[in-house]
């Protein structure tokens, strides 16, 4: 057993594992302000026009259901997606949210010693999921709050396992463009996972904006 493991089994409470501790609490937007009945927190991914009247249908044609488990396979949503944006069904992952998705790429492919990058600002939950797992966080410097591609390569290591882009960024609304996150990606080697969120893609109004589909295809 490593020393770390002595350690803990030593210790006169229960000890959490190593890199738990370096994880600073999560701070979400305000859900209250005083004088502002409903503030609107720009970093959250919420649709200011409400909820879409088909979703409320839907709800309301499920609510008799609601003591049930639903379907763990998603399996319509999942056929929806796939035909949608043409990718094979079995390819895809949901969660609960974006974050328990960066989690599971991090426990997959994180083990004490390896490191993700992202940029100066990138989403906080990419940093925690990896502390969680023992890695550390490279952050590379953006110029304006914007990915600098350039600075992201230069990061990257031999223990570097994830790289993290957020496109467009979270909370900063700046993006790149399709031709970096190529560059991005031919840069990196094959070892090493390129993980594109996208949460506010549907925001972007720039037709010539890309959200990297084309590179899973």
């Amino acid at each position: 057993m490593s020393d770390t493991v002595l350690d803990r089994a030593k210790a006169q409470r229960p000890t959490p594992k190593p890199g738990i501790l370096d994880i600073a609490c999560y701070v979400p937007g305000k859900a209250k302000v005083e004088g502002i009945e409903h503030p609107l927190k720009l970093s959250a991914n919420e649709n200011i026009l409400g909820c879409s009247p088909d979703a409320k249908a839907a709800f309301a044609g499920a609510i008799d259901l609601l003591h049930m488990y639903p379907d763990g396979r998603t399996t319509i949503l999942r056929t929806a997606i796939a035909e949608k944006y043409g990718l094979e069904p079995e390819r895809l992952i949901f969660g609960c949210g974006s974050d328990e998705i960066f989690q599971l790429l991090n426990q997959t492919f994180l083990e004490p010693g390896d490191n993700i990058v992202q940029g100066e600002f990138g989403f906080g939950a990419y940093a925690i999921g990896a502390r969680a797992c023992g890695a550390s966080v490279k952050f590379a410097k953006e110029i304006n709050h914007r990915i600098d591609v350039d600075a992201l390569l230069a990061e990257v290591d031999d223990r570097t396992r994830l790289v993290f882009v957020a496109n467009p960024g979270n909370p900063t609304g700046t993006r790149i463009t399709g031709e970096e996150i190529r560059r991005l990606h031919a840069g990196l080697a094959p070892s090493v996972v390129l993980v594109l969120d996208g949460a506010y893609a549907e925001f972007v109004a720039d037709p010539a904006f890309e959200d990297g589909m084309s590179m899973v295809r």
